[in-house]
């Protein structure tokens, strides 16, 4: 009950505290109906568990606001008790104290501005120190913290931050760890870093179209939870990492995002858990570790940015992915881009690539592409798949179904690598069907094209080839729980490679339709129990390492039939046909005036 109260009860009655007002019990009131200043001599101390409330225009009748005031040098001290201030014009802050860890440890409110005393950038002695854990509220109707570095409104390490204006800005200097439980605009701009220490924002909104700016700078990851700048960006750099709270809910709500790390967006190098986002423009910049982002938007997202030794993982969940015109890049990791919905696109515009480093496998996922820019995997591997299960492959075609992934000649070769190219995969089934010439002049240093299905077709229409020549050691690999399915309309090469290596289930080349190939080596294996070998050669020599039709006939007699036309055959590995019924044969035709067969 050791209570101080100064009151200048009057409409035109100011309080200037200019020399110390202290308590050792008690708490502190001050009260004025018009304002309250301290010169740089004025203090307010409650040594104990006392409060100090402090109060201008208190009879609330000055239209033109009364203020609260503190010169450079003031200081308000209320031991473990709350600090509350209230006025109707701006607020002006020294430094405020109080070592309260509770839910109302500060509260500030006022119809005009919350301004820093010194226009300084001073956090080791902030304009609001709280315990650890205490919460600050600021209420605004103007600015809370001016603009530039050196006139944010500072508060202490460790503290928690409530805060909400008007149109106008926040601008908050951490001195240490923050945690932002509710920052709300209606229209104004909000700009907060921290010091050192991690920044946490679990609610954050800026009205209208105004920005956020998140930042750690000496240290520290950005923990980001519910942050909305719905008609502009949101701008993070982080001294550590980007994460998520995580939840299933959408993290990050913006026309663009901007997103600066050193070790990992979405992953902190032990956790990973992609950044959930709404935007139509993701940039972002990282230095180790993973960036995983998932955007959600029915216009698509278009993306640019660059990670040094970590993995980038995209997906688009209800539009279109476009890689932008800064590229994908890594140094040093992979690139993984999804588009799960069905029917939608990758889209790597000319001018737009995709780069990975040593170590850098390529691979995208979705039912439609556009691949007119650089896809480079340097020395790994480059997959393509669709999204959907039994969406079509069309290779070196001019299909423009959204029902069909369409891969044209052009689009092909801007696949760079010497680690392999994977189209399809073992659970695709829709088939791949090759419609022109497909010849990937950027896979060299003997590499292998794989097409691969599950349940599917992998079928070549007459003006339907695979030619992997141009580098004599590149190879081609085939593997479908269906048949190869040759045409019918010529006799020139549907496959033309150094090894190639077939797996099907149901039939590889027919009577009616032999598959033609012109290799040094050919593997080739039936797993099922239909469904003939059927291959004529073109090349001048042909090394057969294995030929089997592995499972017994379906009640059918099946042929095991290689011929050449352009030279001799060795066969240097198994050729065998487990069928069990009469004429389940095996033909080996080097069918020429001088061409041999040799068996080894």
């Amino acid at each position: 009950g050791s209570d101080v109260t100064v009151d200048a009860n009057g409409d035109t009655y100011d309080v200037a505290v200019n020399a110390a007002i202290t308590t050792a019990a008690g708490d502190v009131n001050v009260t004025a109906d018009d304002s309250v200043t301290f010169n740089g001599s004025g203090s307010i101390t409650a040594t104990g568990a006392g409060n100090v409330v402090i109060t201008a225009d208190a009879d609330i009748d000055d239209t033109d606001g009364e203020v609260v005031t503190m010169a450079s040098g003031a200081t308000v001290d209320a031991g473990s008790g709350i600090i509350g201030i209230a006025a109707t014009g701006d607020v002006t802050l020294h430094q405020i104290t109080t070592s309260n860890t509770g839910t109302t440890a500060v509260d500030v409110t006022t119809a005009g501005q919350i301004l820093d005393t010194t226009d300084d950038s001073d956090t080791v002695n902030p304009n609001i120190t709280t315990g650890s854990g205490g919460e600050i509220t600021l209420t605004a109707g103007g600015l809370i913290g001016a603009s530039g570095t050196d006139t944010r409104l500072e508060v202490s390490a460790n503290s928690v931050l409530d805060a909400s204006t008007g149109a106008a800005a926040i601008r908050i200097a951490g001195a240490g760890a923050l945690m932002l439980l509710d920052v709300d605009t209606t229209g104004g701009a909000i700009d907060i870093t921290t010091d050192s220490g991690n920044l946490t924002a679990t609610d954050v909104v800026a009205g209208g179209t105004n920005t956020v700016d998140l930042a750690t700078t000496t240290s520290g990851d950005v923990i980001v939870d519910d942050i909305q700048a719905s008609g502009s960006t949101i701008t993070i750099n982080s001294a550590g990492t980007i994460e998520e709270d995580p939840d299933a809910g959408t993290d990050l709500t913006a026309s663009a995002l901007d997103l600066t790390a050193v070790s990992g967006i979405g992953d902190d190098g032990t956790a990973e858990d992609a950044l959930e986002t709404i935007a139509s423009t993701i940039t972002f910049s990282n230095t180790s570790n993973d960036v995983l982002l998932t955007n959600t938007l029915a216009g698509g997202v278009t993306v640019d940015g660059s990670n040094g030794a970590g993995t980038v993982t995209i997906e688009e969940t209800a539009g279109n992915l476009s890689v932008g015109a800064s590229d994908i890049v890594t140094t040093a990791g992979a690139v993984n881009l999804t588009v799960s919905t069905a029917d939608a696109d990758i889209i790597a515009a000319s001018g737009s690539d995709i780069t990975t480093g040593s170590g850098g496998t390529i691979t995208l996922i979705a039912d439609n592409m556009d691949l007119l820019g650089a896809v480079n995997a340097g020395t790994q591997l480059i997959t393509l798949a669709p999204q959907t299960v039994g969406q079509i492959i069309e290779l070196a075609g001019a299909t423009t179904s959204t029902t069909t992934l369409g891969l044209t000649i052009t689009e092909l070769n801007n696949l760079t690598t010497t680690g392999g190219i994977t189209i399809g995969s073992g659970t695709t089934t829709g088939g791949i069907a090759v419609a022109g010439t497909v010849s990937v002049t950027g896979m060299t240093g003997g590499s292998t094209l794989t097409l691969s299905q599950g349940a599917g077709n992998i079928t070549f229409a007459d003006a339907g080839s695979i030619d992997v020549s141009g580098v004599a050691t590149n190879d081609v690999t085939l593997s479908t729980s269906s048949a190869v399915v040759g045409d019918t309309g010529n006799t020139t090469a549907d496959i033309t490679a150094d090894v190639l290596t077939i797996s099907a289930a149901t039939g590889v080349g027919s009577a009616a339709a032999s598959l033609e190939t012109s290799v040094a080596t050919l593997s080739v294996t039936n797993s099922g129990t239909t469904g003939d070998i059927q291959i004529v050669d073109g090349s001048t020599a042909v090394s057969v390492s294995n030929a089997q039709l592995t499972n017994a006939d379906g009640g059918v007699a099946r042929v095991i039939n290689i011929s050449t036309t352009g030279g001799s055959i060795t066969v240097s590995g198994t050729v065998a046909n487990a069928g069990t019924n009469a004429g389940s044969d095996v033909t080996v035709d080097a069918n020429g005036d001088t061409y041999d067969v040799a068996v080894n």
